[in-house]
């Protein structure tokens, strides 16, 4: 219990003193990440850089950065389906694999550090747009509520 009282008491004074100093806030997406993207990025090696509309709000462009590409590949696997679900409807829709390219992401080997790649699900009927929260699932990596740029 006394313990409990010295760290509060040491964590108090310590962010006293800092409020007393301007410090500029940093443009690093790394450092902004939330705790689970922290968490994600330890254990798959993937840095979510977001998601956007694409194609006139026919696609969505989910973009992440290879930080280790050891752990990565396990995540960005030719076998594994992704898709993503819509928070708010519960829809899921799926990376489109034209026959003539193949599926709009990328499937092959080769991660590269800190290289940033893509995945592109189809948005049938502009359904998701601007604002809404999707979740990402490729294999068993699973980043929740991102909200869509």
């Amino acid at each position: 219990m006394l313990a409990k009282a010295v760290i509060v008491l040491v964590s108090s004074l310590f962010l006293i003193s800092c409020g007393r100093h301007s410090v500029a806030p940093t443009a690093n997406p790394a450092t902004l990440l939330p705790p689970t993207q922290l968490t994600l990025v330890e254990q798959w090696g993937i840095e979510a850089q977001g998601i956007k509309l694409s194609a006139a709000g026919y696609m969505l462009d989910f973009r992440y950065k290879v930080i280790n590409p050891v752990k990565a590949a396990i995540v960005v696997n030719r076998k594994d389906k992704p898709y993503l679900l819509d928070d708010r409807s519960k829809m899921i829709v799926r990376v489109p694999a034209p026959a003539n390219i193949g599926p709009l992401r990328h499937t092959g080997g080769n991660l590269k550090k800190d290289t940033t790649y893509f995945v592109l699900f189809s948005n049938p009927g502009k359904r998701i747009n601007q604002g809404d929260q999707v979740t990402v699932v490729m294999g068993q990596y699973k980043l929740e509520h991102i909200t869509v740029e």
